[in-house]
């Protein structure tokens, strides 16, 4: 067990050696990833594995806000989620005229600042709709945004998002939707299809 453990650890330690920089990620650079590398193994060698548990946390949050941006999980539902997973998804992309349409999603590498007491993360989410043709119909900059502060790294969000697309005639629409990392202002983009009748 100890031996995967070390095992993993070293594997991890080559990985972040290939890693693209970011300066908010922890605002740790690779010396203190490695020091926090070095500090688990030494906790884990010596079965203190809940003393081992918050420097690994610290260490996911450096690896995670280092990662590119992105969103999984970018699901219409018929209903908003209670909670992380709680995903009730809808069987199909046609809606009625004036009916709301939700979405479930999470977003994925965040980067978590942190000023060594707690965590911070900001995103703000772009919309956009357009037309079959590639027109715009409608567009709205920062229609949703969420601040959240953690006393420590968390790493499963969710958004639930709900858009009302009233007054639009019948036909098949796309929808844009570009998520902004407010904290080191990275963004991602995911796309729908809906048809409205």
């Amino acid at each position: 067990m100890r031996s995967t453990i070390l095992k993993f650890l070293i594997l991890l330690c080559s990985v972040v050696l290939v890693l693209p920089g970011h300066t908010f990620a922890e605002r740790s650079g690779e010396a203190n990833i490695n020091h926090l590398l070095e500090q688990c193994r030494k906790h884990i060698e010596a079965k203190e594995y809940e003393q081992a548990i918050p420097i690994t946390q610290r260490l996911m949050a450096a690896l995670w806000g280092r990662s590119a941006f992105s969103v999984r999980r970018f699901t219409p539902v018929t209903r908003e989620a209670e909670s992380f997973g709680d995903i009730a998804a809808r069987e199909t992309y046609v809606y009625k005229l004036g009916e709301p349409l939700r979405f479930y999603v999470e977003p994925r590498h965040y980067d978590l600042e942190t000023d060594g007491k707690s965590y911070a993360f900001s995103v703000a989410v772009d919309f956009e709709v357009r037309t079959t043709d590639g027109g715009v119909l409608a567009s709205k900059k920062d229609f949703l945004r969420k601040d959240y502060t953690f006393t420590e790294p968390v790493f499963d969000l969710y958004l639930n998002i709900e858009v009302s697309l009233s007054g639009a005639p019948a036909g098949e629409y796309e929808l844009i939707f570009v998520f902004k990392d407010l904290t080191s202002n990275r963004q991602t983009q995911a796309t729908h299809r809906i048809k409205l009748q």
